[in-house]
């Protein structure tokens, strides 16, 4: 349990008008939104996001 105190379960979400992501994963407590957004490959399934 005390690890699972130091982990935290996201979603990264991108919608369009005709279609909607969730990219969900588990990170480190601490972890930087950027850090969720790289490790979610939203920016490898979506190469327009900038």
């Amino acid at each position: 349990m005390a690890t699972e105190s130091l982990l935290r379960h996201i979603e990264v979400v991108y919608a369009l008008p005709k279609e909607q992501r969730v990219f969900r994963l588990t990170v480190a407590a601490g972890t930087t939104v950027q850090a969720c957004i790289d490790q979610s490959g939203i920016l490898e399934a979506y190469p327009a996001i900038d």
